[in-house]
């Protein structure tokens, strides 16, 4: 009986250290996936067709998160982003770009970069919004 229980522990402890190596797999799966990416221009005007990684996406939550477009001019960052996109969506928003289908399970809307000008022409809010 004491070998019998000897073996059942050893088979949870076995099991519990498979689920926790995976669980940590996995996260760090996650992470490499969805963190930030500093913004390279060749990868943000690249044809993103094919690609699931949502790098414009990753780049736009960089941008953001570090405030490097913030006090940029319309110019520079039409310069750095291309040419903003044309939609009737944001009207508050004077540069608006869309990144692709919004992250997640269900992509069932797009995922934005959106920026306000202050009266000097610079930008003053960027942020990301989905529609």
């Amino acid at each position: 009986m004491a070998a019998a229980a000897f073996s059942v522990r050893r088979v949870l402890s076995a099991l519990a250290i498979i689920v926790a190596i995976t669980l940590l797999a996995l996260g760090a799966i996650h992470y490499w996936n969805t963190r930030p990416l500093p913004f390279d221009r060749a990868v943000w005007n690249a044809e993103t067709a094919g690609i699931d990684d949502f790098r414009r996406h990753r780049m736009a939550d960089w941008l953001v998160q570090q405030r490097r477009l913030v006090g940029m001019s319309r110019a520079e960052v039409v310069s750095m982003l291309g040419e903003p996109t044309m939609t009737s969506h944001f009207r508050k928003y004077d540069l608006v770009y869309v990144l692709g289908n919004e992250r997640g399970w269900m992509s069932i809307d797009d995922e934005w970069l959106l920026m306000r000008l202050d009266e000097g022409g610079h930008v003053s809010v960027a942020e990301l919004a989905r529609d």
